[in-house]
């Protein structure tokens, strides 16, 4: 009997070594297979990551290539505003002096029909009447200088008084228009 159980016990030794052998095997192939996969999946992320990149840098290329676009649009369109805005002022500056010339013509106009009336009187009246238009002229364009002089400062004390461009063109009998110009080149004026 004792020789059965020495033989049984040797045949559970080789069964449990040969079992250990064979787990053993079958974890270096897992082991293998699993390292394998993960260098597999490793270079498929790395390649994956590599192509992610190269778009990546192309995106930002057009982007800066639509910014720097934008950029210099917006750029023309400011100076093509300064410019248009400039003219625009430059051209409603114009056409007020321009309406200021036609008041002066045409008071130039009555002077010569009052003239040209005083020329039918006698020659002794026409010189000492001439001689009156032409000190009332003086003291008119006198008296007009002083009054535009005097309208700028007006406006430029009522709107440093927190006035707007309505209320200083009521209070004054001039247009909304004008006191925003005289403004606006009283302003350019002071820089």
């Amino acid at each position: 009997m004792e020789i059965i159980l020495f033989i049984l016990g040797a045949l559970f030794i080789l069964a449990s070594l040969f079992l250990t052998y064979k787990q053993d095997r079958d974890t270096d192939i897992n082991t293998n297979s699993d390292f394998e996969d993960s260098t597999a999946d490793y270079l498929y992320l790395n390649k994956e990551l590599k192509k992610r990149e190269q778009r990546l840098s192309e995106l930002l290329a057009n982007l800066n290539n639509g910014l720097d676009n934008a950029l210099n649009g917006l750029e023309i369109k400011q100076e093509k505003l300064d410019n248009s805005s400039t003219k625009e002022t430059y051209s409603n500056f114009s056409n007020a002096l321009n309406s200021r010339l036609n008041v002066v013509e045409d008071s130039d106009l009555s002077v010569e029909k009052l003239n040209s009336a005083q020329a039918q009187k006698s020659d002794s009246t026409l010189a000492t009447e001439s001689s009156q238009q032409t000190e009332n002229s003086s003291i008119t364009e006198e008296v007009e200088s002083e009054s535009k002089e005097d309208k700028y400062h007006q406006i430029a004390e009522l709107s440093a008084q927190g006035l707007d461009y309505t209320q200083i063109a009521k209070r004054l009998n001039l247009g909304q228009r004008e006191v925003e110009l005289i403004l606006k080149f009283d302003d350019r004026g002071d820089k």
